[in-house]
Parts: C-alpha cells; sequence; structure tokens
C-alpha cells in the first residue's frame, strides 16, 4: 500500500509529497515532486487529494475529543412518543435540540428519520428537515452512530416503510434504490429517492476521509462481501448493484449517474490502496459496462471521476480490439503498461470488431473509447493547483506531442468515420463530436505549456 502522508511546496516553488510505501510491518516513507509520482503512481495523487476533502480543505477527524454516547433514554422516550404519534416537526425539533457533538441519536431513531424523508405521507418541508437533521449528525458526531444501521436485530420488533424493503442486504437495497430514482415517474418521490441516496453516499465518504490512515477499518468493508473483492464473486454483485442505473434501456438521468460514481469512487480509492484487488475490479466492471447501450455507456466513462482508473478500463477493453493491422514495430507494446506510445502507435491502429452490436454502433464506441482513452491518460499525469500546472509525461511522451503524431492519427479517425456510409448519422455526429473536443484539448495543453505554469 502506497500513499501520500502529507505535502510541501519547495524552494524552487514546485510540490514535494511524503511518499509512504507500507509492506508487512514496515513502513517507508521518501520525499517525492509531485512529478515524480505523477510519472509513476498517479492514482496517489488522485487518492490524496480525494481523501484530503477537495484540495485542502479540512476534514474534521473527531481524535482527541471526548468519546460520543447514545443520548440518554429520558430524550428518546420524548422523541419516540412524538414519532409515535406522527408529531413529525415536534419530534425533530427535539432530535435538533438534543442533538450534539457529545451525545447522539440511537440507531433506531436514525432509521425513523431516514424513513421520513422517502415517507409519500409525510410533507416536503419535513422530509427536508430530516435530510438536515441526518447531515447535522453527521457532522457533528462522526460516522459513528451510522455505523450499525444496516444491520437490523431479528428481535426488533417488525420494521415500517423504508425498512419494511429493506432485504437485509445493502447491495440489493441501493441497487432497488437508484434503479427507482432513475425511472420516469412523480418527480416529488424520485427527488425524495436521490435525498435518501445522497445521504447514504454523504456516510460512506465522511467516513472514509475520516478514517483516511487507516482506510481497512473504513465502515464500507463492513458491508461489503468477505476478501475484499479477492474472489470475483465478493466484487461481482455490489458493481451490478451500482452500475443497474446504466445497464436499463432507458438512458440513465445525469442525477443519479453522479450518485452512482460517488460510491463507486470510493470503491476505487480502496482498490488504489491494495483493499480491493484492482484488476478484478477493472475486469468484472467491464464484463457489466459492455452490454450497456451507446449512450449509457459512454455517460458511464464520462462520469467516472478518477482518470487513472478511467483510462486503465479502456486500456482493458480496447485489448478486445482488432490488433491485426499494428506495425511490426510496435507489435511488443500490445502487451506492455500504458503509456502515450501504446496509445498512438497500437490503439489508434487498431479497428473494432462486430460482436453483438452492428457495424455502425462498434466503430462510434470505438471511436469514443480511443479519444476518451487520450484525454484521461494526459489529464491523469497532470495536477493543477491555483495557477500552476504539474506534468507527469516522461520526456518521449512529451516528445511525441510536440511531432504532432496525435493529430493525424484523429484526422485519419474523422475520415474513416465519413467514409463508412453505414453508420447512422446521430451516432456519427457524436462521434465527431469526441474528435473536436481532442483536438481542442490539443491546442490548449501543448507539452511546454503545461509543465509548470506560473
Amino acid at each position: 500500500m502506497t500513499y501520500v502522508i502529507q505535502n510541501q511546496t519547495h524552494e524552487e516553488g514546485g510540490i514535494l509529497y511524503l511518499l509512504a510505501e507500507f509492506a508487512g510491518e514496515d513502513t517507508k516513507a521518501t520525499w517525492k515532486t509531485a512529478e515524480e509520482i505523477l510519472s509513476s503512481r498517479p492514482e496517489v495523487i488522485e487518492s490524496y487529494y480525494v481523501l484530503n476533502a477537495a484540495w485542502g480543505k479540512e476534514i474534521r477527524t473527531f481524535e482527541g475529543k471526548v468519546h460520543a454516547r447514545i443520548m440518554p433514554k429520558t430524550y428518546q422516550d420524548l422523541i419516540e412518543n412524538c414519532l409515535d404519534e406522527s408529531h413529525y416537526s415536534a419530534a425533530l425539533d427535539l432530535m435538533e435540540s438534543f442533538q450534539n457533538e457529545h451525545e447522539y441519536l440511537p440507531e433506531h431513531h436514525i432509521r425513523r428519520v431516514m424513513d421520513l424523508i422517502v415517507n409519500e405521507k409525510v410533507e416536503d418541508n419535513v422530509a427536508a428537515r430530516a435530510y438536515k437533521l441526518l447531515q447535522h449528525v453527521l457532522q457533528t458526531s462522526g460516522s459513528e452512530p451510522f455505523q450499525n444501521i444496516w444491520k437490523i436485530p431479528k428481535e426488533l420488533p417488525e420494521q415500517d416503510g423504508l425498512w419494511a424493503e429493506y432485504p437485509l442486504d445493502f447491495w440489493k437495497f441501493i441497487q432497488t434504490k437508484l434503479v427507482s430514482s432513475s425511472m420516469n415517474g412523480e418527480a416529488k418521490k424520485i427527488i425524495r429517492e436521490s435525498m435518501l441516496l445522497d445521504h447514504i453516499i454523504s456516510i460512506f465518504e465522511f467516513d472514509l476521509l475520516i478514517k483516511k490512515d487507516k482506510l481497512g477499518s473504513c465502515m464500507i468493508l463492513q458491508i461489503f462481501p468477505k476478501n475484499y473483492g479477492r474472489v470475483r464473486n465478493n466484487i461481482k454483485y455490489p458493481i451490478e448493484a451500482l452500475l443497474a442505473p446504466f445497464s436499463m434501456a432507458e438512458i440513465c438521468p445525469i442525477e443519479t449517474a453522479r450518485l452512482s460514481q460517488r460510491l463507486l469512487g470510493q470503491i476505487i480509492i480502496l482498490s488504489y490502496a491494495g483493499i480491493i484487488c484492482h484488476d478484478t475490479l477493472k475486469r468484472e466492471m467491464y464484463l457489466l459496462i459492455n452490454k450497456f447501450n451507446p449512450e449509457n455507456f459512454e455517460l458511464f466513462i464520462q462520469t467516472i471521476n478518477f482518470n487513472t482508473f478511467k483510462s486503465k478500463l479502456l486500456d482493458h477493453a480496447l485489448q478486445d480490439a482488432n490488433l491485426g493491422e499494428v506495425s511490426r514495430t510496435y507489435k511488443s507494446l500490445i502487451h506492455a503498461g500504458l503509456d502515450l506510445s501504446k496509445i498512438i502507435h497500437v490503439y489508434f491502429q487498431s479497428t473494432p470488431y462486430y460482436r453483438k452490436v452492428s457495424r455502425s454502433t462498434a466503430i462510434c464506441r470505438h471511436t469514443f473509447i480511443l479519444v476518451t482513452l487520450l484525454q484521461s491518460y494526459i489529464q491523469s499525469k497532470l495536477l493543477r493547483i491555483d495557477s500552476k500546472v504539474y506534468c507527469g509525461l516522461s520526456k518521449e511522451e512529451r516528445n511525441l506531442l510536440a511531432e504532432d503524431l496525435i493529430r493525424p492519427k484523429l484526422e485519419e479517425l474523422e475520415q474513416w468515420l465519413d467514409d463508412e456510409k453505414t453508420i447512422d448519422k446521430r451516432l456519427r455526429r457524436r462521434a465527431k463530436f469526441m474528435i473536436e473536443l481532442a483536438n481542442i484539448a490539443l491546442d490548449t495543453q501543448q507539452p511546454m505549456e503545461i509543465i509548470n505554469i506560473s
């Protein structure tokens, strides 16, 4: 496991990162420049800034504070009476006044407040207050009050509302809610479902930030199948649940896509840390996205928040392309690690196979993958902080950009699209738009302009 402990600005204006490498019981820490880490381990930089709350914003770790406890029984009884009598506003008033950093709501009250968010009998202002209260609990007491809300003891009385639907399987529950939030239906219900999902995902995000130095104890692993994805079936079902809204015939709403990607992003971070098997995650994800319709396939790829993972996923996807026309000079790169030379000399010489999709769809999908891979790979090697941009591209890769070898490849790709008369006009238009974006990116990211701009 490799991770960044801290960073500091050095005399020449660059950034140094204290990089720790954990192996067994030994941890070795060395200072490395941003360019050095971006060159070899860009995912470490990605994780560092995500886990340090979006570029330097302070995150409360709750370390050193007096251990919080569940609020006294007398308070709980007052709240319980109000909830039982359906006096929800009064119950929320009491909860808001009793909740603080030293005392928090018991699990059964948290479950009932979560139910208020999606309860159709409850007014919108009460649902909004319920959501804000739960966010307040998260901010004042951390993730501790939510640790066991998914484990409903059998001896508890029969649950109603939201929890009557809960199948004692978190991932099935999340899948159901993601799918219902993506279906055409009553706007009010969809908004409520999205609010609930946003809160649930916030719990895991906040927990990950608090436990960034000990990711192996984070809450999401408690509901993850054993072995943390090192056995195929243990990673398959969580990924199926998160990707379910994309697998539907209809186009997945962008709000649902983002909710799904937020939770998926936490699994990606754990794979970067070696807690979840990175290769298994990538393989299982590719098997699923390969079945998506073209619109949902593109939406899923575009909404992935981690450029390093995205480029490796697309690298894996292009291994299925027809590489028979690759020049002998570059054949050895086919099974080499991903770099700009492989993208230009191997993948831009490839053509798609036509298996379960039409030739038209296959060509446009192939074009989208090529252009997105190029963009995400370059972006994974760049770090933007204030007015400076640090670059991890190697000298050879910068030379490839300087020689302007990519633009002719994009022109060939565009000509290929024009020559293929069977391509659906809508798909061709979308593919050509992607090529246009790539050309714009090349115009604004010349190699000598992206090295430590001040």
